[in-house]
C-alpha cells in the first residue's frame, strides 16, 4: 500500500463506526473486499439510529442497504427489517421514475426531439448498475433551446405542471417563452399532480459562471446508454464526472451522496482516468479534477491509478483541502455557499480563469436579480449593480 493509501486509511479508521460503514457504502462494488473490516465494524456498538439518521440525511439509504444486506453479516433482527423494508419502498420509487423516465423518452422520440439525461435513473445505472441502488428524487432532462417549446407541450399533454424556476420564482409556462427567462435561467422544475413525479427541465446544465464547458460541447461528446431495449443519451464519462462534482460544488458539498456518485462512477472497468486528466486541462479544471480525486479516494475501495496517485501527490495543498472537505461533509454541514464559491475560485488552472469567474459571479444576473428589477436582454448583466443600488437608496431614505 502506497502512503498516500495508509494514510486514508489512517483517516477512515479515525472516524466513528457509523460514519465508516456509511462510507463504504459510498462505492457498490464486491462487498466481500471489505468483508473483514466490514464484520468486525458490525459487531463493535454500533448505533444504528445514527447510522440511519446518517443515511438519510446524505440520501444514502439504498446504498447502506444494499451494503449490509451482505450474506456474511449478522445483524439485529430489527435492523435487517428496516432494511429490507427501506429497500422495497426506494426500488418501487425508482421503478416509477424509471417507467416514467423511458415512457417520456419514447415520447420525445416520436416527435424527433432530442434529450440528454443527467442524474437520476441513467446516472444509477451508469454508476451502480441498478436503478434501485441510487435515491432519485426526480428526472434531469437537457433539451435544445431551440425545442424547448415541443418538449413543453409533451409534457403539458402528459399533465405536468410547472412550479418554479430554479427554486427562485413560481413559475408558469409563459416563462419559457419569455426571452429574459431564457438568458438568466437554466432549468425549470415541472410536477405531475397525479404521480407527484418532478422533471427538472434543463436549456443549459449550469450557468457560465460555474461550468464553463458549453452546451455544444455537451451535446457533441454525449454517448448512448442501452437498458430494456431503449437507448438513452447520456453526458461521456469526462463531461458527466466534472458536471456531477460542479453540481457537488454547487451545492456546497453538503450531501455524501454526490461524492458517492462520483467514487462508483470510477468502479466502472471503462473508466479512463487519463481521458479524464486531459479532459480536465483542456477545459481549464485541472485542478479541480485532481481536488474531486483526492475527495473520492476517501472512499474505501476506490483505487486510482498509480500514474494519478503520482499527480496528486505533488498537490499536497489539495491534499488537505480535500480532506477537510470530508470532515465538513461527514459533520453534517458542508461548505455552504459561498465557501464553496471561493474554493471553486481557488481552484481555477490560471489567475484568468479565476477573474473571470470573480467577474461571471459580479455581473452574471441571476432570476433573483432579474425578478427584483425587471431589465431587457441586453441590460440584464446591469441587473445587479442596479438591484444593489437601488436597496442602498431605499435603506437612505
Amino acid at each position: 500500500m502506497t502512503e498516500a493509501g495508509r494514510s486514508r486509511m489512517d483517516w477512515l479508521h479515525q472516524q466513528t463506526p457509523e460514519v465508516q460503514i456509511l462510507l463504504y457504502a459510498c462505492r457498490v462494488t464486491n462487498r466481500a473486499v471489505h468483508s473483514e473490516h466490514l464484520r468486525a465494524l458490525t459487531k463493535a456498538q454500533v448505533n444504528y439510529e445514527t447510522l440511519f439518521s446518517l443515511a438519510k440525511k446524505h440520501r444514502m439509504l439504498e446504498s447502506l442497504s444494499w451494503l449490509l444486506g451482505a450474506p456474511w453479516l449478522t445483524l439485529p433482527a430489527e435492523v435487517s427489517m428496516r432494511l429490507r423494508g427501506s429497500s422495497s419502498s426506494s426500488a418501487r420509487l425508482n421503478a416509477d421514475l424509471f417507467r416514467e423516465l423511458i415512457a417520456i423518452t419514447n415520447a420525445a422520440a416520436s416527435q424527433a426531439i432530442s434529450l440528454l439525461h443527467v442524474k437520476g435513473p441513467t446516472l444509477a445505472l451508469l454508476a451502480y448498475h441498478d436503478t434501485g441502488l441510487r435515491h432519485c428524487g426526480d428526472l434531469d432532462v437537457l433539451v435544445r433551446k431551440e425545442q424547448l417549446r415541443e418538449f413543453q407541450d409533451l409534457l403539458r399533454k402528459r399533465g405536468y405542471c410547472p412550479t418554479v424556476i430554479e427554486s427562485a420564482k413560481k413559475a408558469t409556462w409563459e416563462d419559457l417563452a419569455c426571452k429574459e427567462v431564457l438568458e438568466v435561467g437554466s432549468e425549470m422544475t415541472l410536477v405531475h399532480p397525479g404521480s407527484g413525479i418532478a422533471v427538472d427541465l434543463h436549456w443549459r446544465l449550469m450557468k457560465e459562471s460555474t461550468f464553463s464547458i458549453g452546451d455544444d460541447s455537451v451535446w457533441d461528446s454525449m454517448v448512448q446508454l442501452k437498458h430494456g431495449g431503449i437507448e438513452f443519451n447520456v453526458p461521456s464519462a469526462p463531461t458527466n464526472f466534472l458536471y456531477l462534482a460542479m453540481h457537488a460544488a454547487k451545492h456546497g458539498w453538503t450531501k455524501l451522496r454526490w461524492i458517492a456518485d462520483l467514487a462508483s462512477l470510477t468502479a466502472n472497468d471503462d473508466f479512463d482516468y487519463d481521458r479524464l486528466i486531459e479532459f480536465a486541462r483542456k477545459a481549464g479544471y485541472y485542478r479541480f479534477v485532481l481536488f474531486v480525486l483526492q475527495v473520492v479516494s476517501c472512499c474505501p475501495g476506490v483505487e486510482i491509478p498509480e500514474r494519478i496517485c503520482e499527480l496528486l501527490a505533488k498537490e499536497t495543498k489539495l491534499q488537505a483541502k480535500a480532506s477537510a472537505l470530508m470532515d465538513k461533509v461527514l459533520n453534517g454541514s458542508g461548505l455552504g455557499d459561498t465557501p464553496a464559491r471561493l474554493l471553486l475560485v481557488s481552484l481555477q488552472d490560471n489567475p484568468l480563469a479565476a477573474a473571470r469567474m470573480i467577474g461571471a459571479e459580479l455581473f452574471e444576473p441571476t432570476l433573483r436579480d432579474w425578478e427584483y428589477l425587471r431589465l431587457p436582454v441586453p441590460l440584464l448583466p446591469l441587473s445587479r449593480q442596479l438591484r444593489l443600488v437601488s436597496r442602498y437608496l431605499l435603506k437612505r431614505r
